[in-house]
This record gives C-alpha cells, sequence and structure tokens, in this order.
C-alpha cells in the first residue's frame, strides 16, 4: 500500500471521528474537521509513521504490531479508571496527606518513538506527570502526586508493566 493510501486512510478515520463525536454533518462542521485531519496527518505523519512500514500479526518485524496494540487499549483504560478512582479518593479525604516525589525511571525502550509513547501513556494517568525525557540515556522524570506504602519500587513496577505493553506494540 502506497503513503498516499495510508495518508488517505488517516485522514478518512480522522474526518470519520470528527463527524461521530461533533455529531454534525454541516458543511461548515465537516469542512472544519477536514481541514484539522489534514493538519493533523501532515503533523503527525513523520513523526509516528516514517519508520514504521506496515502493520505486523505477530511477527517480530519493525512497525507497529496490530494485536498487541488492540490488547493495549483495554488495558490502558483499566489502568486510568484506577488511577483516576486513586486520585479521586485521595482529594475528597478530609485530611488531604500527599507525598509527591519525582522518581528516576530508566527504560528498556530503544525506540524515540515508543519512549514518547511512553512519556505520554504516564502523563494521561492522572497523579502522575512526566517532567524530563532524557532520550540519550532512555530516562524519564517522573513527579507522583503520592507514593503509596510500596514508595518507588511500586512506581517503576507499574512503569515496567506500561513499558513491556508498548515494547510489545513498536518491537
Amino acid at each position: 500500500m502506497s503513503n498516499w493510501a495510508k495518508k488517505i486512510g488517516l485522514f478518512s478515520s480522522l474526518l470519520s471521528l470528527w463527524v461521530a463525536l461533533t455529531g454534525r454533518l454541516d458543511p461548515a462542521f465537516i469542512l472544519v474537521g477536514a481541514v484539522v485531519s489534514v493538519l493533523v496527518v501532515r503533523v503527525v505523519w513523520r513523526t509516528f509513521f516514517s519508520g514504521f512500514h506496515d502493520f505486523h500479526l505477530g511477527d517480530h518485524g519493525r512497525g507497529i504490531r496490530f494485536l498487541p496494540l488492540l490488547c493495549f487499549i483495554p488495558c490502558f483504560f483499566l489502568d486510568l479508571i484506577r488511577s483516576t478512582w486513586e486520585v479521586s479518593l485521595i482529594a475528597l479525604r478530609p485530611n488531604l496527606s500527599l507525598s509527591p516525589s519525582i522518581v528516576q525511571i530508566q527504560s528498556g525502550l530503544t525506540s524515540k518513538t515508543s519512549l514518547v509513547f511512553l512519556a505520554n501513556q504516564i502523563t494521561l494517568t492522572p497523579g502522575t506527570l512526566t517532567l524530563d525525557a532524557d532520550m540519550a540515556h532512555h530516562r524519564l522524570f517522573i513527579h507522583v502526586l503520592t507514593l503509596g506504602s510500596g514508595g518507588t519500587k511500586a512506581v517503576k513496577d507499574q512503569i515496567s508493566q506500561l513499558e513491556s505493553r508498548i515494547g510489545a506494540i513498536t518491537s
């Protein structure tokens, strides 16, 4: 499949998502969605798709592996719900007992795209924020809202699980 066909497929998917989320079929809304979709395709294409060739189903070739990606999505949403619940409980307690900390994570991911994907997934999860990424040494510096009873080891273990899921997608 050519790059143009892939770009048109991504554009069509983004425009369909736009229509589904806005729920409007007015020509003005579709035009705005088309412009936004073109801009998104232009901005993200080189960053995310120039090194990847085709989607792979279970082999170890270069690219995004489709089956692990399908497994990653529900796991990430479960992590998101769990961490949202934990942060909500922390916020609703009468005595706000926080122990914020910055944790350094040494990542085993070698691809910059994979490392950025990991950093974004950490930041999307409530209670954690990626402060800095040292791409040359594959390190992330993460702010956590509160360290649980497990301390930094528990945080590193959770991020290691997320890292292994991301590694399965992009290996």
